[in-house]
């Protein structure tokens, strides 16, 4: 997330007016009913909406959210370029960058730029026009703005190509679950079912009129972590923002401590990391929830049962069943754990890298069920629909 102290000393600067011609005049929005379907895509303040038989603009072009962008979390892309035959609605301001600008250099600055701001509008947040001319973008030499948008790409292509690795590697989830905890315990009389509710607390970020923003964001003192710290379900800390320590102690809670399980409930969702690594806390932000298992629960155990593909399943399908895709606290306490009984508990090892002594006599393919066919989970309607038949959660390498 860019905000306007990370631009104060790097280069020099200009307004956003200064560096790109405005062509919001030329927009044209068309209910979907009245829609005619067609080649061309047809964009508005997040990306592609649909198709339509006609267009309005054919040339490299960046759209910066007007109204209904993901203001609230920057992280997820306020901005974006199209370039081609394109029709775009008046949800998105459509912005030609000046000669002088690199069209991905200039989308690399606005994409993730914290607009909170320049934002209007008690009911519908709103960037209008006015306001937008105002956002400060720095202003390298051309050559250096095309060496800076090269090297991102390069990065973004990496991080594409690990996902791809990652994915392959998610068939061996199962497997690796079981080696990391041991002779399973599965349709085990030793372990218990409870839900999440009953065996962690959950802590919100500080969500009052103290949570920071614009001038609080700093490049040192305690983390402000985001959704973008969260990558492959691991803690992430290559793209940190931090508040000070006076800010930090006027929060009254998402105080995240060593160990604590960070699960993300906007943007993507179910993500989640165990807090570990130099820093002994850090605050979260407000898409974010601090699971903290209590003392009988392993957090490295929990942390495992959770990004099962299963489970990550079962969370985009509970989250995307509302008007905005979300996780709740109540949706996530409601969740069956199917764990070792504190007695019969194997002991995990300290790091996922290490590997258990113990013999797997009774190996997990894809497709065994979490617990014995005779189980009977059944979440609340009021909290989440069922897991995967019957009824309880389903190993997936898939």
């Amino acid at each position: 997330m860019i905000t306007r102290e990370h631009l104060k000393s790097a280069h020099s600067t200009s307004l956003l007016s200064d560096v790109v011609d405005f062509l919001d005049s030329q927009r044209r929005p068309v209910k979907e009913t009245d829609r005619t379907a067609g080649p061309y895509p047809y964009y508005g303040a997040n990306g592609l909406q649909g198709w339509i038989d006609g267009f309005i603009f054919d040339e490299p072009l960046l759209l910066l959210a007007e109204d209904g962008g993901h203001f609230d979390d920057p992280d997820r892309g306020v901005a974006y370029r199209i370039e081609g035959k394109s029709w775009v609605n008046n949800h998105a301001h459509v912005l030609r960058p000046k000669p002088f600008m690199d069209i991905r250099f200039l989308c690399r600055v606005l994409e993730n730029y914290d607009l909170r701001p320049f934002i209007t509008g008690s009911t519908r947040a709103k960037l209008t026009k006015k306001d937008a001319e105002r956002i400060v973008i720095p202003v390298p030499p051309l050559d250096e703005q095309r060496r800076i948008a090269a090297i991102l790409d390069q990065a973004d292509d990496l991080r594409r190509k690990r996902r791809e690795a990652i994915a392959k590697l998610a068939k061996l989830s199962t497997g690796l679950f079981v080696e990391l905890f041991g002779t399973p315990w599965i349709s085990s009389a030793s372990s218990s079912i409870s839900d999440l509710g009953s065996i962690s607390v959950f802590e919100n970020g500080d969500r009052s009129s103290n949570y920071p923003s614009g001038d609080d964001i700093l490049s040192s003192g305690i983390p402000f972590l985001s959704t973008k710290n969260i990558v492959d379900d691991k803690l992430d800390l290559g793209s940190l923002l931090f508040i000070s320590s006076s800010k930090f102690a006027s929060l009254s809670r998402g105080k995240a401590r060593p160990h604590d399980l960070i699960i993300t409930l906007r943007g993507t969702l179910g993500s989640c990391c165990i807090f570990d690594g130099p820093f002994s806390t850090a605050f979260i932000n407000a898409q974010m929830m601090i699971i903290r298992p209590k003392t009988d629960i392993s957090p490295v155990f929990l942390h495992a049962y959770l990004t099962l593909p299963a489970i990550k399943e079962h969370l985009q399908q509970i989250g995307n069943g509302a008007a905005v895709p979300q996780l709740t606290a109540k949706q996530l306490a409601g969740l069956p754990i199917l764990h070792p009984s504190p007695s019969n508990a194997p002991s995990p090892p300290a790091s996922p890298r290490s590997t258990s002594s113990k013999p797997i006599t009774a190996p997990i393919s894809r497709g065994s069920t979490l617990c014995s066919p005779r189980c009977n989970i059944a979440p609340s309607a009021a909290t989440s629909p069922p897991l995967p038949s019957p009824a309880c959660a389903r190993l997936s390498g898939e």
